[in-house]
């Protein structure tokens, strides 16, 4: 079944595994036929189109609830090697992203990611995995050459790996360290938090304890 089909169909649960079912089918496309499909901007507008960005949270559209709760319980079932598919890899992994602002930001919630214009570490979208909220912050500065940039906080399912060459296209490629993630699949990337550079303190918990230590200073930055 065509992608175009899968992604405008998004409404059952059964929609959802059909999609993640075609992903994984698409092996041995070359990579910038590959790109060029799932980067499309109406293939990711018919998943995320319908979310936003309140100030700070993201509320992600009724087909994206739905494919990331696919990739849910296809994780959940691949714990068991019973039920394990081979070859399947859906971990779920915290990655950030540097905007230049919260326009941006929900720009990206209501229409997935963009393929980034620099191709130094290859052609997709990039994210900075850190194991510190310092890490990400600094790369949000960075990234948008703005004090006034946000970070954007994602869940991607997938696995890592470090081949650049040709590899499967639902990985992530890992290079340049352990920190750099760049994704193959905007389809796999979903946005879940939103903080400006400084804002997140020492919190890395979850958003309630993060929310604990904002004031309405920052607030009024992100309305």
């Amino acid at each position: 079944m065509a992608l175009k089909h899968l992604v405008s169909n998004l409404k059952t649960l059964d929609d959802g595994d059909a999609l993640i079912d075609h992903i994984f089918a698409e092996q041995g496309v070359p990579e910038n036929q590959y790109l060029a499909k799932y980067f499309d901007a109406e293939i990711r507008r018919a998943v995320f189109s319908g979310g936003g960005l309140s100030g700070r949270h993201v509320k992600l559209s009724p087909a994206a609830e739905i494919l990331k709760g696919a990739l849910q319980r296809r994780y959940a079932r691949n714990q068991s090697k019973a039920t394990r598919r081979e070859g399947e890899s859906f971990f779920p992994m915290t990655a950030y992203h540097g905007t230049m602002s919260s326009r941006i930001a929900g720009l990206i919630v209501t229409g997935g990611f963009n393929l980034a214009s620099q191709t130094v570490r290859g052609k997709g979208a990039y994210f900075y995995r850190a194991p510190l909220h310092e890490r990400a912050e600094g790369y949000a500065i960075s990234n948008g050459e703005d004090p006034e940039g946000v970070v954007l906080e994602v869940t991607i399912f997938s696995a890592t790996t470090g081949k650049i060459a040709n590899p499967r296209r639902d990985k992530l490629v890992h290079t340049s360290g352990p920190d750099i993630l760049v994704a193959k699949n905007p389809l796999l990337i979903f946005p879940k938090a939103v903080f400006v550079p400084g804002e997140k303190m020492l919190n890395s918990t979850g958003m309630r304890e993060w929310q604990s230590y904002t004031g309405p200073h920052f607030q009024r930055r992100m309305l």
